[in-house]
This record gives C-alpha cells, sequence and structure tokens, in this order.
C-alpha cells in the first residue's frame, strides 16, 4: 500500500529540482551577458536622415561586421555632452562597437549609412581612419557623412535638364533675334569666308608658295629645326652660368667689378677733359698778355 504522503514529497522534489536549474540558468546568462556586454563600448553619430535604418543593424569596417546598432533617436540636451554640431532636426544614432575592434574607429572615422543586398537593408559603414589618428573614446562622438539614395541623383539629373532646358530655350531666342534682324546671314557669310581664307592659307603653306610655306615645307624645315635646337643649348648654358655670357649674367661679382670699370673708366674721362680745358685756358691768357 502506497504511504499518503510520497506523492507530495515527490512534487517537492521535482519542483525544488526545477528551482535550482532556473537559478543556475539565470546566473549563468547573467553572468555571460555581463561578459559579453562588459567587451563592447559605444560611440555616437549624428545624421540628418536615417533613411530607415533599424536598431540592431550591423555596422561595418572595411567590409568586416564589428558591431550593431543599439539605439537611434532624437537626442536629448543631456546626450550632446562633446557634441559640437546643429543638433536641430537631426538623429542620434548609437553604435555598439566590439572591444576587440575598437582601435579600428580612431577621432577622423566617418560613419555613413549605406544600402546592402537585394532588399536594399541599411546598414552603417564606418571609415577606419588615419592610421596615426587616436583611438576615440567611449561614448564619443565620431564625423559623419550623409546618406544618398537614388531618388538624390534623380533629383540631381532633374536638375540638370532644367538647366539645359532653360539654355535651349534662351539660344532659341538669341537666334529669332538674330534671323529678324538680320544678323544671322551677315554671321554665317562671315563664317564661310573665314572658313574659305583659312583653307587657301593651308593649301599656300602645303605647297611651300610662301616664305613660311617654303620654310615649313623644303629644306629650310630642318635648317629652322637645327637653328631652335642650338639656340636653345646656348640659353641652356647662359641660364647655367657657363662662358663668358653665362658668366656676366649670372655672377654678382662679376657684374660690380664690370660697375666699377666702368665708373672708374669715366671718372678718367672727366679728369682728361678738366685738365685739357684748364690747358687751354692757360694758353689763351698767355696769347692775350702784352
Amino acid at each position: 500500500m502506497e504511504r499518503p504522503n510520497s506523492k507530495g514529497s515527490h512534487n517537492f522534489v521535482v519542483g525544488l529540482f526545477v528551482l535550482v536549474a532556473a537559478l543556475v540558468s539565470v546566473g549563468f546568462i547573467v553572468f555571460m551577458g555581463s561578459s559579453v556586454f562588459s567587451n563592447e563600448f559605444k560611440v555616437k553619430a549624428m545624421f540628418k536622415d536615417v533613411r530607415g535604418l533599424n536598431i540592431g543593424a550591423p555596422v561595418f569596417i572595411s567590409g568586416i561586421q564589428v558591431g550593431r546598432v543599439s539605439n537611434k533617436t532624437f537626442p536629448r540636451p543631456e546626450a550632446l555632452s562633446g557634441y559640437k554640431g546643429e543638433a536641430a532636426n537631426k538623429i542620434m544614432v548609437v553604435l555598439t562597437i566590439y572591444s576587440d575592434n575598437k582601435d579600428r574607429v580612431k577621432v577622423d572615422s566617418e560613419a555613413t549609412i549605406t544600402t546592402m543586398g537585394v532588399l536594399g537593408d541599411k546598414v552603417v559603414v564606418v571609415s577606419p581612419g588615419s592610421a596615426e589618428s587616436a583611438v576615440v573614446a567611449e561614448e564619443s562622438w565620431i564625423g559623419t557623412e550623409e546618406p544618398k539614395e537614388i531618388s538624390d541623383y534623380f533629383a540631381e539629373g532633374g536638375d540638370l535638364v532644367s538647366n539645359l532646358s532653360k539654355a535651349a530655350v534662351n539660344l532659341n531666342v538669341l537666334l529669332e533675334s538674330m534671323s529678324k534682324d538680320g544678323k544671322m546671314a551677315s554671321v554665317m557669310e562671315n563664317l564661310d569666308s573665314s572658313t574659305r581664307s583659312l583653307s587657301k592659307l593651308l593649301a599656300t603653306l602645303n605647297k611651300g608658295d610662301s616664305t613660311l610655306g617654303a620654310m615649313m615645307v623644303g629644306g629650310e624645315k630642318d635648317k629652322l629645326s637645327k637653328s631652335l635646337v642650338r639656340l636653345d643649348k646656348i640659353l641652356e648654358k647662359v641660364e647655367k652660368g657657363q662662358g663668358t655670357l653665362g658668366a656676366l649674367i649670372n655672377d654678382s661679382t662679376l657684374h660690380e667689378d664690370m660697375k666699377v670699370l666702368l665708373g672708374g673708366a669715366k671718372r678718367s674721362g672727366t679728369l682728361r677733359f678738366l685738365i685739357r680745358q684748364a690747358i687751354k685756358e692757360g694758353e689763351e691768357k698767355e696769347k692775350k698778355a702784352p
């Protein structure tokens, strides 16, 4: 015969076992969670438009996932500490980066939102920054580059088409005005005349009938080319200070010596003139004396 309290004892043992297992599981999850989250750090970025970016979206650096998007929101004033830009109507995106990749996020890194996959999933791509830049601190801000969608390029193309349309309208108005004033025929006539003159000039040069044509077509062309080569060599030597002319042009001491020499010659000439004048005056006085 079964004892009356045997069933209750069995239920008590099962319940105790389940409770212990639950506590162990919760402790393990808490321990592992704290261990995982302690190996992460957060940086913030500010965007005008997140373009449908979802929380949990991956964060990539050089094609490798290094974190995830942990939050996106319109920032409160207390969350803007350290932000130097204009925050009005912008969205703060918090990026959680795995600690083993945090040294790849630099102070000059920039985040941008882009599309990945056929379905157009939004992800965040962070540039690695320069090698000499410092690693970004936790909870600090990194720069951003606003994302562009296909619609943005379509809008730019629409502006281009609009500008081309305006230019075509202005050109049409100009042509109509010239046609009414009779200027179009004059312009076309002058253009035709200039074209014929240019054709005649080129034909003359090709035949060598003129002096320039003979130089371009005949044997003088080679002589002219050789002369230009020699002249270029001479000028190169002068520029380097080679030869007498090069020394005179480039050597400042020779220049000063030349000034002194020319100045001395000028003074000597003046002195000779004064001596001749004195002798002449003396001879005139002797002639006048009784």
